[in-house]
């Protein structure tokens, strides 16, 4: 008894604590403390937008790297399940994100992971994979370069000739993906997230 009514004062506690703020604020907050380093914080504030809702599994995974720095692998697995039971499905962010390598040597670790596949394996029965690995792989070769190029220009100024340099090659990856991408189009139509996945479509 005792213990049910402090869970029903914690739950209030939260309520009240977050009143006059929404989701998307709490939210904020609790990455500008997870920017921070903050972690403990960080996770405090993601529990009380998800007392309001807690729908988007990237949220959900966000709050789970929190809670993983903070120190607590239990809400950290709870988190990530969460996350996945709300549709997140990139096994392979999850595994090689350095947030999470605490939770490596939990006992939950392999069951979680076994847990994802599962669902990508139902997720995707339909999907056209060598497609999404095009897709992907375009999405990758695009994001690597600019961020190769955002960096360095912090790094060196933009007028640096490295900086020139990587802009033309961006310039050049960009004119082949626009070609990649029109030709898929063209003979396919746009797939849809049912056949490639949300990250790919």
């Amino acid at each position: 008894m005792k213990r049910k009514l402090m869970v029903a004062l914690g739950v209030l506690l939260v309520a009240v604590s977050s009143s006059g703020q929404s989701y998307n604020d709490l939210v904020r907050q609790a990455n500008s403390r997870y920017e921070a380093k903050e972690y403990g914080e960080s996770l405090k504030l993601y529990q009380q937008a998800f007392a309001l809702n807690q729908h988007s599994y990237n949220d959900l995974y966000n709050a789970a790297c929190s809670a993983a720095l903070a120190g607590n692998s239990d809400a950290a697995l709870d988190l990530l399940r969460l996350s996945i039971q709300n549709g997140w499905l990139d096994k392979e962010h999850l595994k090689t994100d350095t947030d999470l390598a605490t939770l490596h040597s939990n006992a939950g670790w392999d069951k979680l992971l076994k847990e994802l596949q599962e669902k990508i394996d139902i997720t995707e029965a339909g999907y056209d994979k060598p497609l999404k690995a095009e897709l992907l792989q375009i999405l990758k070769d695009d994001q690597e370069i600019r961020l190769r190029y955002i960096d360095s220009s912090k790094k060196y100024g933009y007028n640096h000739p490295i900086v020139d340099s990587l802009a033309a090659v961006m310039i050049y990856s960009d004119s082949v993906n626009v070609e990649k991408v029109k030709r898929i189009l063209d003979t396919k139509g746009w797939v849809g997230s049912s056949k490639v996945g949300a990250q790919a479509n």
